[in-house]
């Protein structure tokens, strides 16, 4: 019998080939002045608006993209994760209601320094649903970073990183994209007068 897979989630990967010790060095220079914010990090720092040319250039290459409709001008909100051991980060959206895709790149990453799982949007539907309980099927799906990985996916798919069990900093840069378009599309909507 056949199997057709309908409506799958597309997370995207490839590798870059950027200097990482230069990054590393930029990273840790950045975590040096910039205050760490608490959002989906259990401990570790997290410091915002951290801009490195090279990996925003590449970035952008990388994106996945088709002529109609055009992508058009994209703009970056960066970020910084250094997870010292034991920590982690919570399951989360990037889901801004502007956010056009969201990723990930690796720069450090010790053996045992925790994986990224991404969760089945419909999983809740599972729960409820006899076939759910009779043909179960994985509700995460796990993937193990590698230094030089970046991956794209939707900023709505559910997500967490597992605790770092080593001794090693990981280092990471997350991202939210934004396209210029819809950016106008919401200023647009804030220019009307309210009543």
């Amino acid at each position: 019998m056949k199997t057709i897979q309908l409506f799958p989630t597309t997370v995207w990967e490839t590798y870059l080939n950027l200097d990482l010790d230069e990054l590393r060095r930029e990273i840790y220079n950045f975590s040096k002045v910039t205050p760490s914010k608490n959002l989906s990090n259990i401990g570790g720092y997290q410091g915002h608006c951290f801009d490195y040319k090279p990996l925003i250039d590449a970035i952008k290459y990388n994106v996945p993209c088709y002529e109609d409709p055009e992508l058009g001008d994209l703009f970056f909100s960066t970020w910084v994760n250094i997870n010292k051991r034991g920590n982690s980060n919570k399951r989360h959206t990037h889901s801004t209601g502007i956010t056009f895709l969201s990723g990930v790149y690796y720069v450090t990453v010790p053996k045992n320094s925790g994986n990224i799982v991404f969760f089945d949007p419909k999983s809740m539907l599972f729960e409820t649903t006899p076939d759910g309980d009779y043909y179960r099927r994985s509700h995460s799906e796990v993937c193990e970073p590698k230094e030089n990985m970046l991956l794209l996916f939707p900023s709505w798919l559910e997500h967490e990183v597992e605790p770092n069990n080593t001794d090693e900093d990981r280092i990471s840069i997350s991202f939210n994209l934004i396209r210029k378009n819809d950016l106008d599309n919401l200023q647009h909507v804030y220019s009307f007068e309210t009543m």
